[in-house]
């Protein structure tokens, strides 16, 4: 699923060699967006639809499981299962409950990823969900805890296809997003937290014309992307930190979690 046009005979020879299954497979195209695939074998097939989300020069390739007598219009493509990673949760709080709560909030929960034998994660919770693309994906999800703390938990996305950071969807770029000169016109000062009244707080601003996009945040840091044209994306981290000795190492929990993010993209 993507808004250019795919190189189908190449698109059919890497997905092949991705595959690896045990009788031959064609393909078959319906129409400029949709190709029937036929397996040679069922366990290939099964195999296949429970490995997705597949991709293709970073374009999705949504696949479905063939329904007799169904018409081509009643296929759902839209909604895809990820894997997904939840960041920026405390070790005693990572359970089964949180990762039901924030799957809920992203999609439908259809799978939660144990990470050891002893049913707990070690830095993030991972979860598939499956999530409508033609909607906005979020990136950040506030969870509020049974002491009224709320936590704002940072979203990545296991095998992302092509994404927008302007608009939140799937099929295009930042460089060729509709919204790209609206986006560059209002957000001269696009980004502000409340100090509330208290000597503490956060802000960013930049430039017209400079192309920044908020990856995650909390009362205490500000984590960014700066699309440069021409050169490599540059992440811009902010961090304010407690001034109380005690909730220190709380901050440091912050840096690690941003740290494990940048070394996954």
């Amino acid at each position: 699923m993507s808004e250019e046009k795919v190189n189908r005979e190449a698109m059919y020879r890497v997905i092949k060699s991705l595959w690896f299954i045990k009788e031959e497979v064609s393909f078959v195209a319906l129409n400029d967006g949709v190709i029937l695939v036929k397996f040679g074998n069922i366990d290939d097939k099964t195999r296949i639809l429970n490995l997705i989300t597949w991709l293709f020069n970073q374009c999705l390739f949504a696949l479905l499981p063939f329904v007799k007598g169904q018409e081509l219009d009643d296929y759902v493509f839209n909604i895809t299962p990820f894997w997904i990673r939840i960041y920026n949760i405390l070790f005693e709080k990572m359970d089964r409950r949180a990762a039901i709560d924030v799957g809920k909030a992203i999609g439908e929960v259809v799978a939660i990823n144990w990470r050891d034998r002893d049913g707990s994660w070690i830095g993030y919770i991972r979860i598939r969900v499956k999530i409508d693309i033609l909607r906005p994906l979020r990136r950040v999800v506030h969870l509020v805890g049974s002491e009224g703390i709320e936590t704002v938990c940072a979203i990545k996305y296991e095998r992302l296809p092509t994404f927008c950071y302007i608009c939140s969807l799937i099929g295009h770029t930042t460089q060729k997003c509709s919204r790209k000169e609206e986006h560059l016109e209002t957000n001269n000062l696009n980004f502000q937290l409340s100090l509330e009244g208290r000597s503490k707080g956060l802000a960013m601003m930049w430039k017209d014309g400079l192309d920044v996009s908020i990856q995650n945040y909390s009362s205490h840091h500000i984590d960014s992307i700066v699309c440069m044209e021409c050169y490599n994306n540059i992440r811009f981290t902010g961090l304010y930190g407690h001034a109380d000795s005690n909730l220190r190492s709380w901050s440091w929990d912050i840096l690690r979690m941003v740290g494990r993010s940048v070394r996954e993209d």
